[in-house]
């Protein structure tokens, strides 16, 4: 077993492990020695919470299990401070996370999800980048399965191929470097949790972050450094009004959309909703499409071996988008967003704003 160290251990003297910098992560030195057992502490009787205490660090031990039926083990600060139960993982180099077995101490089992983009390695060990954002993903990680139904159709022919996701896994992670939660929404979500894929007429991919949590700063990034075969596209509406980004992905078939959308919410009908801007015969206008309230609670969905966030009740945003029936396929071509059963008229902008309103590049 390894000893792990926190920071404020870390800190208190000579003795004290050294510490390497990488970036904004903090890479502990570590002792290869059981800690001796009047020395552990105590497990609490009541269930742990869900998430990693400010000043603690996630490490994933590598080498190989001693037997071919023995899990690698999970290693936290927390297991060693406040007794957070058994954590073993599996990290399949097809997929992009660790896959992460939590038994807690009354016996609740759980599978978390954690993208290894988080993580570097060091030695062994894969150690967080960000200590304080991995901590913050620790609580959104809970793994959700998808229903994969079979759904009938005429054709099977795709729009967009299978490995056009990934261009989706380069926004989340881009995104993730703002220290930001992406989650997947519309037809994306409606493809993870109805066929655990993507729809196969669907025409874009669909992004959304809550609005004290978008970052902004990616703009002005992004047109700077644009990337071959993917660039920003479009900026609609203005930071708290109506704003959404479309980056453009371009393949040797076809070039496409992936939206990013800003949820906003309004307490006082207990609320979030996503905001688009429409210019129908010279009038900008704005809709918003309107979603039970789910705040921040996000888990972990796997897509294509891919890992992303969702609301943790995807089939109440599946209804207030689709309706009830939203098991059942509808065809993307026609399809518009204000035909979408949650869109509701949300005024317009004036015409003399549409050169800050409406950007393309």
């Amino acid at each position: 077993m390894l000893t792990i160290f926190t920071t404020k251990e870390a800190d208190t003297g000579a003795d004290s492990p050294s510490i390497d910098r990488f970036d904004d992560s903090i890479i502990f030195d570590v002792v290869e020695e059981d800690p001796p057992p009047d020395k552990r502490p105590e497990a609490p009787k009541t269930t742990v919470k869900p998430s990693i205490p400010p000043g603690n660090l996630l490490i994933i031990n590598s080498p190989a299990p001693s037997s071919r039926d023995e899990l690698p083990k999970a290693i936290f600060a927390t297991e060693l401070q406040y007794g957070a139960g058994n954590l073993t993982y599996k990290n399949d180099p097809a997929k992009d996370f660790f896959e992460i077995y939590e038994t807690l101490n009354d016996g609740t089992k759980k599978i978390r999800l954690m993208p290894r983009s988080l993580f570097v390695k060091n030695g062994t060990n894969f150690v967080p980048k960000n200590q304080t954002f991995t901590n913050r993903l620790w609580g959104y990680s809970r793994k959700l399965e998808c229903l994969n139904l079979t759904i009938p159709r005429n054709s099977s022919e795709r729009y967009l191929e299978l490995a056009d996701l990934v261009w989706l896994q380069y926004v989340r992670d881009m995104v993730f470097g703002y220290n930001s939660v992406p989650f997947l929404l519309g037809g994306t979500l409606l493809g993870w949790l109805r066929e655990c894929s993507l729809i196969p007429h669907t025409m874009d991919l669909d992004f959304a972050i809550f609005e004290e949590d978008f970052p902004f700063q990616m703009v002005p990034d992004q047109l700077k450094r644009p990337q071959p075969g993917f660039r920003l596209w479009r900026i609609l509406g203005k930071p708290g009004d109506s704003y959404e980004l479309t980056f453009a992905v371009t393949t040797k078939k076809l070039t496409f959309g992936l939206d990013v959308f800003t949820v906003y919410r309004d307490r006082l009908h207990n609320l979030n909703y996503v905001t688009m801007v429409i210019e129908d015969q010279g009038v900008i206008g704005k809709y918003r499409s309107e979603y039970p309230s789910f705040e921040a609670d996000f888990c972990t969905a796997e897509l294509l071996g891919m890992v992303f966030h969702v609301p943790c009740k995807p089939e109440l945003i599946l209804e207030a988008d689709y309706g009830k029936e939203w098991r059942k396929d509808v065809s993307s071509v026609g399809y518009y967003p204000t035909l979408s059963k949650n869109v509701k008229p949300n005024g317009s902008f004036n015409a003399s704003e549409k050169a800050n309103v409406m950007q393309y590049y």
